[in-house]
């Protein structure tokens, strides 16, 4: 059984269309994530994991046209799920 668990700054960008409109919400980001699993078979891992990622006062436009800072709000992306890892033995890849 292993655990991992990160944590960092970034720059994030979300652009979704509406109508034809494309509306963009970016700006720094707080990302937070947490892995665990074990091993199933020699080499072969499997895991899940949790990620979440903030954005506090983003930057937001719509139409191409800029809505400017939208102070107070938070935007946040997370995702949970299953995977799956081989690793290449003996050079540990």
């Amino acid at each position: 059984m292993n655990l991992h668990l990160n944590l960092g700054a970034r720059y994030t960008s979300m652009t979704a269309n509406s109508a034809g409109d494309k509306m963009t919400i970016s700006g720094g980001s707080l990302a937070v994530g947490i892995m665990t699993g074990g091993a199933i078979a020699p080499n072969l891992i499997l895991f899940g994991t949790f990620y979440d990622n903030v954005m506090s006062d983003p930057d937001s436009s719509y139409g191409g046209v800029s809505a400017g800072q939208a102070s107070g709000t938070d935007a946040s992306v997370y995702g949970l799920g299953i995977g799956l890892a081989y690793y290449l033995m003996p050079i540990n890849v």
